[in-house]
C-alpha cells in the first residue's frame, strides 16, 4: 500500500484578500475553486467548534498536483498563534519552483508589492543534487514561502558524475 502525490496543503489565513494578493497576484498561482466549509459532517470531520464556517480558495500552478487551499474562518480565532519558526517541528516552509532566470525578477516583483524577502536570492550547490537558487519570503500571516530554482535532470547527472562531493 502507498499514497499518491501530495494533493493539497491547507493554510488558514486571517484575511483572504491579503492572502490572495500574495499567492495569486504575487506568486502567479491560478485560482481554481472557491467554496465554503460548513455543515455538521465537515464540522465533525475537522473537529471544528460549533458554528464555525470557512471560506476556502484553491490555487495551483501549471499542474493539478500540489494545490494550496486557503481558508478564512468565521468567527476568526480571537488570539491567533504566531507563524511557525523554521527550527520548530512541523511544516515550516511552502516551497514553489521558479525557473532560474525568473528567480531575480520574482524577488523584485514581490518586493515591489511590499513583501519583504528575508534575503536576496542565494545560490548554492546541494550535495548529491546540484545547483539551486532560492529565497524565503513571509506571506501575509508570516508563513515562510520559498521560491527555488532547481537543477535540470542533466545538471543533476553532471553534478553526480563530477564527484563534487568526494
Amino acid at each position: 500500500m502507498r499514497v499518491g502525490e501530495l494533493h493539497h496543503v491547507v493554510v488558514s489565513v486571517r484575511d483572504m484578500e491579503r492572502s490572495l494578493a500574495f499567492y495569486r497576484d504575487g506568486l502567479g498561482l491560478r485560482q481554481t475553486l472557491v467554496s465554503e466549509v460548513r455543515g455538521r459532517e465537515v464540522q465533525d470531520l475537522l473537529g471544528l467548534p460549533e458554528g464555525m464556517t470557512g471560506r476556502t480558495v484553491y490555487l495551483q500552478g501549471p499542474s493539478r498536483i500540489g494545490q494550496i487551499e486557503l481558508i478564512e474562518w468565521q468567527p476568526p480565532v480571537s488570539d491567533p498563534t504566531p507563524a511557525k519558526r523554521l527550527e520548530e517541528p512541523g511544516i515550516a516552509v511552502l516551497s514553489f519552483p521558479v525557473a532560474a532566470e525568473e528567480l531575480g525578477p520574482m524577488h523584485a516583483h514581490l518586493t515591489s508589492m511590499g513583501y519583504q524577502p528575508r534575503t536576496e536570492p542565494h545560490h548554492a550547490v546541494v550535495p548529491g543534487y546540484g545547483p539551486i537558487g532560492a529565497f524565503l519570503v513571509p506571506d501575509p500571516d508570516g508563513n515562510l514561502v520559498e521560491l527555488v530554482s532547481l537543477p535540470t535532470e542533466e545538471q543533476i547527472r553532471e553534478h553526480r558524475a563530477s564527484g563534487a562531493e568526494r
